[in-house]
């Protein structure tokens, strides 16, 4: 295998990792794994990934711009398995540690002892486990399209509070059908990777919250080894509204807390789209990547002012 066929497989480790990157408020990561089609049966990958995620304010939330700023810390952990020809199992989770600074925190509700969130908007950071993410994938190769359909399941791996502005996630279970395409244009540097998947979310109070996510990066070889990217991740899917969810006022039961109020962060809709750039630099068995994202549209989400990381990626 030639080190631009090497390059290329790992490219698409970090093309999906982006969308974890970019992944806003709901910080879900996508487990990834290379294009490697000549990896034989025995071989895999490993890969830990820092972040440092920045929101001020929100788009059509009741407070916008003003209702405060999130900060998240996160560190991803992945890995895949080639069990056989093609085909790879691979498990991934994060840690992320959280602070919402602002005055519009999420209110503690009026409940008694052991029955209300847990209340994470108090300016402190907050560090837990987020959710497992177990899949299978199998690797293709159509005519030089190295095309890579899977499906991951997610699960929390903890009761982790979901409550508040500097919840870590959703703390619900998903399955996630989706596909990976990558493609160097012949006679070229350019390169592109492509990666789409529909989420099956547990729908709460019986409210439909599937979604879409999906994104391109666009690269070019400034050599073998070395590659630049413009990278892109959207969302877009169900959900209710952050108008449809206040927590008092009109239309909530004699003007006090809106009975959904308390679960609202599971379903809240949480669309956005994410652009940024990356570099990637391969070194023996090892890939080294930079990458910083930003929003540049949202609706019901946070406004994600900058995602920067740093991944390290070692094959065996």
């Amino acid at each position: 295998m030639t080190v631009r066929r090497v390059t290329l497989a790992l490219l698409l480790v970090c093309a999906m990792i982006s969308g974890a990157i970019a992944a806003d408020s709901e910080y879900e990561a996508q487990t990834p794994s290379p294009s490697n089609l000549d990896a034989p049966q025995g071989h895999g990958w490993v890969s830990i990934q820092g972040q440092d995620l920045y929101s001020h304010g929100d788009y059509d939330g009741p407070a916008g711009s003003n209702s405060g700023n999130v900060r998240f810390y996160s560190l991803q952990l992945n890995a895949a398995y080639f069990v056989a020809s093609q085909w790879d199992i691979h498990l991934g989770i994060p840690y992320i540690s959280s602070q919402y600074t602002g005055q519009f925190a999420h209110p503690q509700l009026p409940c008694p002892p052991n029955c209300a969130p847990t209340e994470v908007d108090n300016g402190h950071y907050h560090g837990y486990w987020q959710d497992w993410d177990a899949g299978v994938r199998y690797h293709a190769d159509l005519d030089g399209y190295e095309v890579a359909p899977s499906v991951d399941v997610y699960v929390p791996s903890n009761n982790y509070p979901f409550y508040g502005s500097a919840g870590i996630g959703q703390r619900t279970r998903r399955i996630g059908v989706g596909v990976d395409v990558s493609h160097q244009f012949d006679f070229s540097n350019i390169f592109y990777l492509g990666h789409y998947q529909y989420v099956f979310n547990q729908h709460v109070l019986g409210i439909n919250n599937n979604y879409n996510s999906f994104g391109a990066d666009l690269g070019y070889f400034l050599k073998q080894n070395l590659s630049v990217r413009a990278i892109s991740d959207i969302k877009l899917g169900n959900g209710y509204a952050d108008s449809q969810i206040i927590p008092y006022g009109p239309g909530t039961p004699t003007g006090g807390i809106n009975p959904i109020w308390e679960l609202h962060d599971k379903f809240r809709l949480e669309e956005h789209a994410d652009i940024g750039a990356a570099c990637d630099y391969v070194f023996g068995r090892n890939m080294l990547s930079f990458t910083a994202a930003r929003s540049v549209w949202g609706r019901s989400d946070s406004r994600l002012t900058y995602a920067l990381a740093v991944m390290l990626t070692r094959s065996f």
